[in-house]
């Protein structure tokens, strides 16, 4: 059997920054008929999949299976009684003897084993418990459970050996990274001084020059013979050609890189400071001036009497740019010199709002009641996020007082943040980013938006059902399957900024729906389970 997950021939047409990452899948496609079964996530997909890949797929091959919903954890009360800190990375024991415990509690049943101060211990994930940190490790690839993390010292960095290479790369172009002045340190929570990100250079190719093994990773010194040089992890590289004794191969890719100059940054830190705009301060933008994704924006959303803050700066062009915070919420971009240190305070955190902070605001806005809604999905194009934000900033232009929250990361992040400065949306929608269990999150909305243009089944739509949100989703085949064609939640009539904004209006309007019922759907799974086993 082989599962499809999502509508394979629009993955397969994506277009990403002029690129096709998944252009590849017809290769997967051959192999169907291998298969005695192909399952898709839903019925709605199996009937797209197999209409648009019917050359690769025979009927009676055809079948399809929903996902469970599991909700979860309480996510809201598990980030108020045990912070999380992010600590993962390569470690050894300071000890002999260690405590292992079953559970991050203090209280937890746990036994006493000895080890050596050479075994490589890998840190998954970490709980701040009534003051204890807890860390959940492997030892030599083997989990064993938690540990203090008292007991643990970072040894990552640590060099196990150099090897002199003669070679080219591609950067990845699916993720960015940072390339280093320095050998990077990789320690946990923090970042070492940078030259510029990947993602403004994956048009260049990469001269690699040696390659250094850790025990956290490798990493290589890359350069593009025009000056852009340095350390990156070796998982941002990849189609690499042999240059050795091929003069005539390092000219062609050098040539290469001449025709696609780009503009970087020449210097990246990250330090953390706080202070205040001068007068006539002026360059307001969306990234430093000249870089991908930079637009100028208009000044009057600063304001001189409040305190901003920073934890990155970058240089571009001569010229040095501050990544600027308002109340934990990106803000712009500005010129260095138009800013003005708060005297006797040197080090800020960004996340100024804390989770606490966002879930007092969320009651304090359900008591007056404002309505609130989310997305949840990755920020891609195909789930149209951009085009969510043009929306919503339509219907508060009726007059209508309404929050956005965004949950998710993605490639996208930066535009979406340009876009929602643009529309002048900072103090009503907020990218929350990734979270793990969002069962309690999900509790405190009103309205779940699901404008995505294709979908496997929509997992996080179940979920929201689920938890009692009203749905509004676009017009796709497998939402409106979800929504049983309007009877669980309304369908947009289009699935642009237009129909999104009335869409909107509607479920303000209060109309009855009738109730998802989660345990009836589940039962239905585990009978197509046995049905297809």
């Amino acid at each position: 059997m082989i599962f499809q997950h999502n509508d394979l021939y629009a993955e397969m047409t994506k277009e990403i920054d002029g690129k096709f990452p998944h252009k590849k899948l017809t290769g997967v496609f051959e192999l169907y008929h291998y298969f005695d079964k192909v399952i898709s996530v839903s019925k709605a997909l199996m009937t797209i999949n197999s209409h648009k890949l019917s050359k690769y797929i025979e009927a009676e091959q055809l079948d399809y299976l929903p996902n469970l919903i599991f909700l979860g954890n309480d996510f809201v009360s598990e980030k108020k009684e045990e912070a999380l800190f992010n600590l993962n990375g390569i470690y050894s024991f300071i000890n002999s003897e260690i405590r292992i415990f079953q559970n991050p509690k203090v209280n937890s049943v746990f036994e006493v084993k000895s080890f050596s101060k050479n075994e490589i211990v890998k840190v998954l994930s970490t709980k701040k418990v009534q003051d204890i940190i807890f860390v959940k490790i492997l030892v030599n690839d083997i989990y064993l459970g938690w540990v203090e993390f008292s007991e643990l010292k970072f040894s990552g960095n640590e060099t196990k050996k150099v090897v002199k290479v003669k070679k080219v790369a591609s950067i990845v172009k699916k993720q960015n990274f940072l390339i280093y002045q320095n050998i990077p340190n990789f320690f946990p929570g923090e970042k070492d001084e940078a030259v510029t990100e990947t993602k403004y250079v994956t048009q260049q190719y990469w001269f690699v020059n040696k390659v250094l093994f850790t025990k956290q990773g490798k990493v290589a010194y890359i350069s593009n013979g025009l000056g852009i040089k340095g350390w990156v992890r070796y998982g941002a590289l990849n189609r690499f050609h042999n240059l050795a004794n091929k003069p005539y191969l390092a000219l062609g890719f050098l040539i290469h890189n001449l025709r696609n100059k780009c503009l970087t940054s020449s210097k990246i830190t990250f330090e953390k400071y706080q202070f205040k705009l001068r007068k006539n301060s002026t360059s307001y933008y969306s990234r430093p001036k000249g870089l991908k994704f930079s637009k100028k924006l208009e000044a009057g959303f600063l304001n001189q009497s409040l305190d901003y803050s920073t934890d990155e700066q970058q240089m571009v062009k001569g010229t040095w740019w501050v990544k600027t915070y308002n109340n934990g919420k990106f803000v712009c971009w500005l010129k260095l010199a138009d800013i003005e240190l708060i005297d006797g305070i040197s080090s800020i955190n960004k996340n100024e709002n804390s989770f606490d902070d966002i879930i007092q605001k969320i009651m304090s806005d359900k008591k007056d009641k404002i309505p609130q809604f989310v997305n949840v999905a990755r920020l891609s194009p195909e789930k149209n996020q951009k085009v969510l934000i043009e929306a919503f900033a339509k219907l508060k232009t009726t007059g209508v007082e309404a929050k956005l929250y965004i949950l998710g990361s993605g490639i996208l992040k930066e535009e979406l943040e340009t876009k929602i400065i643009e529309l002048n949306l900072s103090g009503s929608v907020q990218l929350l980013g990734h979270m793990e269990n969002i069962r309690n999150f999900l509790s405190l909305m009103d309205y779940f938006i699901f404008p995505s243009l294709y979908e496997g089944q929509g997992m996080a739509l179940l979920e929201a059902m689920s938890v009692g949100l009203l749905p509004i989703v676009s017009d796709i085949p497998t939402s409106r399957e979800i929504v049983a064609g309007g009877n669980y939640g309304i369908i947009s009539e289009s699935n642009d900024e237009q129909g999104l904004a009335l869409a909107m209006m509607k479920a303000l309007k209060k109309e009855e729906f009738s109730s998802f019922d989660l345990e009836s759907y589940n039962k239905n799974v585990i009978n197509r389970i046995k049905l297809i086993l």
